[in-house]
């Protein structure tokens, strides 16, 4: 998987997808849940959306907000993989290989669609 993607000559980080929960990525702002990193997902920072290896689109990291996994907000959940929340912590400890009962501090990160030329 790569970890950067050249658009129009810049390079970005990636920002990986397999799969496109509830159909997130073709809207204008959408979440996502990710393991706690706060050196990756800080406001500001700009991500080249990859979904199976292809571009969607820029995206701008607006807001993060630390929860545990198992405190994960129903209506998050919902918004983000169209599953409930004991659904949504399944699929992240998949995803993750994370044993139930182990606890983590997951990302909810909002994501806003990027035009670095501001149009």
């Amino acid at each position: 998987m790569a970890l950067f993607h050249i658009h129009n000559g810049v390079q970005y980080n990636v920002l990986a997808f397999s799969n496109n929960w509830n159909k997130k990525l073709y809207s204008d702002a959408h979440t996502t849940i990710r393991l706690t990193n706060p050196s990756r997902f800080y406001v500001g920072a700009v991500f080249a959306e990859l979904l199976k290896g292809q571009f969607i689109g820029l995206v701008k990291v607006e807001k993060v907000v630390q929860c545990s996994i198992d405190k994960l907000p129903e209506i998050t959940c919902y918004l983000d993989t169209g599953y409930n929340a004991e659904e949504t912590k399944k699929i992240i400890r998949t995803m993750y290989r994370l044993k139930p009962e182990q606890t983590r501090i997951m990302d909810i990160i909002l994501l806003v669609k990027y035009n670095p030329e501001g149009a």
